[in-house]
């Protein structure tokens, strides 16, 4: 099984995709098109997360990052579709405060 995570704007939402590994998470941390396409994005935008599969904690720093970089630019962007498995992991690391609202 290969990790690999890719991302996709649309008018007002980032869509993170495929299987979380820590090598992958690394991977789209490095992509500065990804942080480009921040900027592109409206003042209120979504991540969507429906489409993640076998989440791993190593997405939880990577989500902090991108909400981060969207505050910098005057952007917030509200999770969405959030995986079960993911948001409990969100909540157990104490981070919903962070990450949720």
């Amino acid at each position: 099984m290969t990790n690999n995570l890719s991302w996709q704007i649309t008018e007002r939402t980032l869509f993170l995709s495929g299987s979380c590994s820590f090598a992958s998470v690394a991977q789209l941390d490095r992509d500065a098109k990804l942080q480009q396409a921040l900027a592109s994005l409206p003042a209120d935008s979504q991540m969507d997360l429906s489409a993640i599969s076998n989440s791993s904690s190593a997405i939880l720093p990577l989500l902090l990052q991108i909400k981060r970089s969207a505050e910098k630019l005057n952007k917030k962007i509200q999770l969405t579709a959030v995986p079960e498995r993911l948001l409990a992991m969100i909540k157990l690391a104490e981070l919903d405060q962070l990450l949720l609202n």
